[in-house]
């Protein structure tokens, strides 16, 4: 199925997450759920409220055929409890690990008291640069304000993203 379908096709899954007032907003902008192509990234300041959105995904999947890749799934905590182990949240009955890093849209996010960027994961990619790509890499003064300009895109994007 081509992006553009699935997402026509998961646009009522956002409309469910946004009607059930589960999940994170910012100010009057719902933005518990944050689609990019198909990647669907839950927001929720407590375990109980994503397990609600979890169960609403899983739900939402059954009524309409669509089988979420639970292998691909994974929950990271943010915030002053990130380190409390907290026990596994369940999409379709099959238990989803906490994490403390995930990769989104290749940038590397790490748990802890606030959201990072894993910089160290850019470097590691440019060190696997051919000879010819390394004159293109990064310098470190970019590199150095990598961190800071990442985290303002995600927010901007989560902002400003219109739900599809």
């Amino acid at each position: 199925m081509s992006l553009l379908l699935f997402n026509l096709y998961v646009d009522d899954l956002l409309c469910e997450l946004e009607a059930s007032k589960l999940g994170c907003c910012i100010k009057d902008i719902y933005v518990g759920c944050v689609m990019y192509a198909d990647d669907i990234l839950l927001l929720s300041a407590s375990v109980v409220t994503l397990q609600s959105m979890l169960s609403i995904r899983s739900e939402y999947g059954r009524k309409h055929d669509i089988i979420f890749n639970c292998k691909k799934s994974m929950c990271m905590a943010v915030g002053s409890k990130w380190k409390t182990a907290i026990s596994p949240m369940l999409l379709d009955d099959v238990p989803i690990p906490w994490v403390k890093s995930i990769k989104y849209l290749g940038i590397v996010l790490v748990a802890g008291i606030s959201l990072h960027v894993d910089c160290g994961y850019i470097k590691r990619q440019e060190a696997q640069l051919s000879p010819s790509d390394r004159a293109m890499r990064l310098d470190s003064s970019i590199l150095a304000n990598y961190h800071a300009t990442v985290q303002k895109l995600l927010i901007r994007q989560v902002l400003t993203k219109p739900m599809v």
